[in-house]
C-alpha cells in the first residue's frame, strides 16, 4: 500500500470518527432537551435536585425554603427521604398545571421519637455538662439513626405545581410552600429542623433540670 493510500485511509478513519462522535454529542443534547420538554419532566427533575441534595438547583428551584449546606449531613438525610408520583399535567399554552403525590418521613413523629431517646441519656450525670454544640451533634446522630431505621410514618400529600415556559423550558412557578412541607415530612424549611430541634432539647433540658 502506498504512503498516499495509507494516509487516505487514516483520514477517513478519523473522519468517521468525528462523525460517530458528533452524532453521540447530538443524541445528548436532544435528550437534554427532551428532559425540559414537559411539565411533568421539569416536575421530576425539580423533585430529584432535592433527592439528590443538589443544592445549588434546590435554591434555585424551590426558594429559601430549600436553601441548605452541602456539608449538612442531617439536611442530605432528609432530603434523600423524598418519593414522588406524578398523577396528572395539564397544559395551556405557555402555562400548565402538574398534580404530584410527594412523600417523606414524618418529621415530626421521628423528632417525637428523638427526644423520648434521648431524655434516660441526658438525665444522667455525665450529660448534664454537655455544651450546646455537643448536645447538637448527639441530637444529629440520634436523628440520623432514627431517619434510616424502617417502619418510619410518612407525611403523604398531593399538591398541585404551577408551571410557565420560558425560553423554551418550563419552570416552576407561584407558592410551592405545599410542596416543600410535603417534601420535608411536615417541616416548613430546612432551617426549621434546626430551629425546632434546638426548642425542644431547651425544653427537654429544662424539664430535667426541674425535676432534678
Amino acid at each position: 500500500m502506498t504512503m498516499t493510500r495509507k494516509l487516505w485511509n487514516i483520514g477517513l478513519g478519523a473522519l468517521f470518527a468525528l462523525l460517530l462522535s458528533s452524532a453521540a454529542l447530538g443524541m445528548t443534547a436532544c435528550r437534554s432537551a427532551a428532559a425540559e420538554a414537559t411539565p411533568e419532566h421539569a416536575v421530576a427533575a425539580a423533585v430529584n435536585a432535592v433527592r439528590s441534595f443538589d443544592c445549588g438547583a434546590m435554591a434555585d428551584l424551590w426558594g429559601g425554603a430549600m436553601a441548605a449546606d452541602p456539608a449538612d449531613a442531617l439536611a442530605k438525610r432528609i432530603c434523600a427521604g423524598v418519593a414522588y408520583e406524578i398523577v396528572s399535567a395539564e397544559t395551556d399554552g405557555d402555562e400548565a398545571q402538574v398534580t404530584v403525590i410527594l412523600s417523606n418521613t414524618d418529621m415530626g413523629a421521628v423528632t417525637t421519637d428523638l427526644m423520648a431517646a434521648l431524655a434516660p441519656r441526658l438525665a444522667s450525670s455525665s450529660a448534664r455538662g454537655l455544651s450546646d454544640d455537643e448536645l447538637s451533634a448527639l441530637s444529629d446522630r440520634q436523628l440520623r439513626e432514627l431517619l434510616l431505621r424502617e417502619g418510619n410514618d410518612r407525611v403523604r400529600r398531593q399538591v398541585c405545581l404551577s408551571l410557565r415556559r420560558e425560553d423554551g423550558r418550563w419552570v416552576l412557578c407561584g407558592d410551592n410552600a405545599a410542596a416543600v412541607r410535603a417534601m420535608l415530612g411536615g417541616l416548613s424549611s430546612l432551617d426549621s429542623v434546626r430551629g425546632r430541634l434546638g426548642e425542644q432539647l431547651a425544653a427537654l433540658r429544662a424539664d430535667l433540670r426541674s425535676a432534678n
